[in-house]
This record gives structure tokens, C-alpha cells and sequence, in this order.
């Protein structure tokens, strides 16, 4: 019942456009304001795709923090 829920809720995730309409506008946005200060094209991409690998790398020390935490309670 709760992966059915879940399932669903990823559903109504995957087919909301807007949201990736916007995270895709934040990114453009990021590369073109490197852009704009003088960084080339390339440079852009990278610190582009440094700051997404920094975020992805954030997340999941949030996520094993909370989940050692956790872990510790029980």
C-alpha cells in the first residue's frame, strides 16, 4: 500500500513540467551569469556542473547524517 502511495506520488512528480521547466531556467540562468562576467563557455560549464555535483554531494551527507541519527535512536 505505502509503494503504491509512493509510486503515485513520483507519478504526479515526473509529470509536473513546470518543475523542470524552472530547475532548467535556474540552471541556464547560473551559465549565463558566468557567462556574463567574463568566463567562457567552457569555464561556465564546469562551474556549472560543479555546483550540481557540490548539491548532489550535499544532499546525501544530509541524508546519511539523518539516517545515522536515526539508526543511533533505536
Amino acid at each position: 500500500m505505502i509503494g503504491t502511495e509512493l509510486l503515485e506520488v513520483y507519478k504526479d512528480f515526473a509529470n509536473n513540467a513546470e518543475y523542470f521547466i524552472t530547475k532548467a531556467k535556474v540552471r541556464k540562468n547560473q551559465y549565463d551569469a558566468y557567462v556574463d562576467v567574463g568566463f567562457t563557455k567552457e569555464q561556465a560549464m564546469v562551474f556549472l556542473l560543479t555546483d550540481i555535483d557540490n548539491m548532489k554531494k550535499s544532499i546525501g551527507n544530509v541524508t546519511n547524517n539523518v539516517g545515522s541519527k536515526s539508526k543511533k535512536d533505536k
